[in-house]
């Protein structure tokens, strides 16, 4: 009976420890595609999360580059929340801007989804600044950094996008 009792608290103090939301930390910057993702926005960490993931649920992060256009989509949950970054005019490794609007029939950089009070765009003339490390088009690698300044499109309030890293593979 004893053993019963050590081996019943033994586990309560396990699930107790296991239990505690680890704290989030941003990925460190890496180029090997390693499909990391994370910023600070308004100061706290933001990461990709799908808690279905390994058994088949939607992907929480995806990379694209196609004729000078880089996407960049990470996700929590499926409708969540979003973050989708459009570079275009990219050949090469360098510093970029984000796309600020939907003309041309590419979709503007944004941040929305469910559990967002608004859609979120980049602010002509505030910070906005993509830079990619690495765009390795044959290993399908892409990795970098970014940081920019987003607007409610209705609500009209502020998000400070920092610390942005991403180290991703290429879909093809």
């Amino acid at each position: 009976m004893r053993k019963l009792k050590l081996l019943l608290v033994a586990i309560a103090l396990a699930n107790a420890i296991g239990g505690c939301k680890p704290k989030q930390i941003l990925p460190e910057p890496t180029q090997e595609g390693l499909n990391t993702f994370g910023v600070k926005i308004d100061g706290k960490v933001w990461l990709p999360v799908y808690p279905f993931s390994l058994l088949g649920g939607p992907p929480t992060l995806r990379a694209s580059f196609k004729s000078g256009i880089l996407g960049i989509e990470a996700r929590k949950k499926f409708f969540d929340e979003a973050i989708v970054l459009i570079v275009t005019g990219v050949h090469s490794e360098g510093t970029y801007k984000l796309k600020e609007d939907d003309s041309g029939g590419i979709g503007a950089s944004k941040y929305d989804g469910d559990l967002v009070d608004d859609k979120y765009y980049p602010i002509p003339g505030g910070i906005n600044k993509l830079t990619i490390s690495k765009l390795d088009t044959i290993n399908k690698v892409v990795s970098g950094t970014f940081e920019v300044q987003l607007q409610g499109e209705k609500n009209k309030n502020f998000k400070n996008f920092t610390n942005g890293t991403f180290d991703l593979k290429l879909w093809k």
